[in-house]
């Protein structure tokens, strides 16, 4: 690095760690202000609750869904086909199409599938995978001629398409149809997309999460609980699915009259619920390993990470993609530098317009995933922040802003399903 961008790595790590400490201050007043406390004059200041309205027909949900999967499944299958072709690669593509899909985790997944988790060889690193996705894919096993693979596949592809309706439904309880449908679009369009039809979390973890959230608008909160156990059993982030709960616990509560101390305590407790998927995952490490945090001592150890600091992150992903090669930078660096800064500035832009509590939830889930100290899966995991989809559909609104959406998300999700096929730059 030389003249300026010497610079810019310390100046994206003070104006990310401020954008995210600024917008934590606002989140958390307006969280607490509408929930607890609507008549303030915080409330009035900072947006009101949204009102929630009754969902709109499951069978346009399943049919719009079910277009845009179909459309983006099979966009990411002619775009990486016409690059193989291209390339000279086109008959080993298709004659070995599952293997160049299904790699880097995917593997341990399929391990996990077959002989769970195990305390010897390679394979006892995969305790640090979460067992809820394996576990699903295994109960199948039998109706699918015990085939991991095939399971996997269906898991994810079935999760994929279901959070899409899921999605539209949720959408539609506070905000107009229209937007319900730009955001299923964007969320099937979006540059990592593929990760919904391959044997990866994605799917089930945002069908987990999103459902736990629209259930709990439905006010079955002992479902919403469940589903929020197992999503905190999906992977770690899964936890903070309490955050958007516990608030649309206090919304709905509101409508019946003010909010007393006691049903304010019972409603928080009642949240720690989420927690016992994350327990669970606790007790499998201890029952494997014999010690309950072995995961971290793995992450550390194999996997290089740790717990790291906003400050750091901001500061080396910037660093790294001045410094490393092209295709690096342009595989793994940049989309995560546009990733986490575009979530920002969008949390930023519609945090007044959304509901409360997907606010407060967008801020912690990006905590957690910007602050490890080597992440390389940053886009993967920012995708799957269920709350950009509402939030990118509302801002929308207008025709132009939504074509140009779409044509930019089709674009990245051409470029992505590229990269990580035929290089090795997309975790």
């Amino acid at each position: 690095m030389n003249g300026f961008a010497v610079y810019l790595p310390m100046i994206s790590a003070v104006f990310g760690t401020a954008c995210m400490f600024i917008l934590l201050i606002i989140l958390l007043i307006r969280y607490f202000a509408t929930a607890l406390f609507p008549k303030s004059i915080c409330a009035e200041k900072l947006g009101k609750a949204c009102p929630i309205s009754e969902p709109v027909s499951w069978k346009r949900a399943f049919i719009y869904a079910g277009v845009w999967f179909s459309i983006s499944r099979l966009f990411i299958f002619i775009v990486t086909a016409v690059y193989a072709s291209v390339h000279n690669q086109l008959s080993d593509y298709i004659t070995r199409l599952y293997q160049y899909w299904a790699k880097w985790d995917a593997p341990h997944y399929i391990g996990l599938i077959k002989n769970w988790y195990v305390n010897e060889g390679d394979p006892r690193f995969h305790i640090v995978f979460f067992p809820m996705y394996p576990l699903v894919c295994r109960i199948l096993m039998p109706l699918l001629f015990e085939n991991p693979n095939l399971c996997a596949m269906l898991v994810s592809n079935v999760c994929g398409y279901m959070t899409g309706v899921v999605l539209y439904q949720f959408t539609s309880l506070e905000h107009p149809e229209a937007t319900a449908r730009r955001a299923t679009r964007f969320f099937f369009l979006n540059p990592l997309s593929f990760f919904l039809s391959i044997p990866y979390t994605e799917s089930l973890f945002l069908l987990l999460t999103i459902g736990a959230i629209y259930l709990a608008k439905r006010r079955k909160y002992i479902w919403a609980l469940l589903f929020g156990a197992m999503c905190a059993g999906t992977r770690l982030m899964g936890i903070v699915v309490a955050i958007p709960i516990f608030y649309t616990m206090l919304l709905n509560d509101q409508e019946v009259g003010a909010l007393e101390p006691k049903r304010v305590i019972v409603r928080f407790l009642s949240c720690f619920a989420v927690l016992l998927g994350a327990v669970a995952y606790l007790l499998l490490n201890w029952r494997v390993t014999g010690n309950p945090f072995q995961f971290l001592i793995y992450q550390e150890q194999h996997w290089y990470q740790t717990p790291g600091s906003l400050w750091n992150t901001f500061d080396y992903i910037v660093r790294y993609a001045i410094s490393e090669d092209r295709l690096t930078a342009m595989g793994l660096w940049l989309p995560t530098i546009v990733a986490i800064y575009g979530a920002i500035l969008l949390i930023a832009l519609q945090m007044r317009k959304i509901n409360a509590g997907d606010a407060a939830y967008a801020w912690a889930y990006m905590y957690m995933t910007i602050v490890p100290t080597w992440l390389i899966s940053g886009p993967r995991y920012v995708s799957g922040l269920y709350a950009l989809y509402p939030m990118l559909a509302n801002a929308a609104h207008k025709k132009w802003t939504d074509i140009t959406i779409s044509l930019l998300f089709a674009a990245g999700l051409a470029f992505m399903s590229c990269m990580f096929v035929f290089t090795s730059n997309v975790y």
